[in-house]
């Protein structure tokens, strides 16, 4: 009898780990359910495992994960945003930007003119805007992180780099029954105090603030 219900047991894990990686959760849930209520030698390491495919049906079932393509202007056209943005409690994201003559070392041509590119990453947390937002679910967003800002100057001379610390909020909408994620991010930079910025001015070459604008999708 102590071996049937050790072979069961066996048996229901190993139906539970199948269950898993055929991506059938829900069948998988039902099981450990079973296995808990059964008082299973593995309820423990069960109601643990239930608890993570839960949060991940539940991320699933709101589409909580967002990635948007986002557009910083001039000064930064291209950038990627990840992150979840849940319908209760606090998410997380993290973004990266850049402009593409951040990997020049000289201008095109032998003109003054200097050219003011950069390259940067932020992260923060993510809240979901009051519940009378649900027919638009609206979220709000708040973090930091780096800027890295670069001159690209004619070749007879080098191009000369500054440090910011970028402060970011912004918001962001799911559409077409959270398929569809828009995206807008303003940014306000603390240029750090080194050797470059204050013999070069960089208070007046560096822009002190980003606009950015976003579109990608909810899964």
């Amino acid at each position: 009898m102590w071996s049937n219900y050790i072979y069961r047991i066996v048996a229901c894990v190993q139906n539970r780990q199948k269950l898993i990686k055929n991506g059938e959760r829900e069948k998988a849930m039902e099981l450990f359910d079973r296995m808990v209520a059964q008082n299973c030698l593995d309820s423990e390491n069960v109601s643990k495992r239930t608890q993570r495919i839960f949060n991940r049906l539940s991320l699933r079932k709101q589409k909580g994960r967002v990635i948007v393509y986002e557009y910083g202007f001039k000064q930064a056209p291209i950038g990627i945003s990840s992150g979840t943005y849940l319908n209760r409690g606090v998410g997380m994201y993290s973004s990266v930007f850049l402009h593409p003559t951040v990997f020049k070392i000289e201008a095109e041509n032998n003109e003054d003119k200097v050219d003011m590119c950069e390259w940067g990453m932020t992260m923060g947390g993510t809240f979901r805007v009051a519940r009378a937002s649900a027919k638009l679910p609206v979220w709000f967003f708040v973090g930091a992180g780096m800027v890295q800002h670069k001159e690209v100057l004619r070749i007879e001379e080098s191009g000369l780099s500054y440090v910011s610390i970028p402060c970011e909020t912004g918001l962001l909408v799911k559409l077409l029954k959270d398929r569809l994620a828009l995206r807008y991010t303003i940014q306000y930079r603390f240029l750090l105090k080194t050797e470059n910025a204050t013999t070069y001015n960089a208070s007046d070459r560096v822009a002190k603030t980003k606009h950015s604008i976003g579109i990608g999708i909810c899964f």
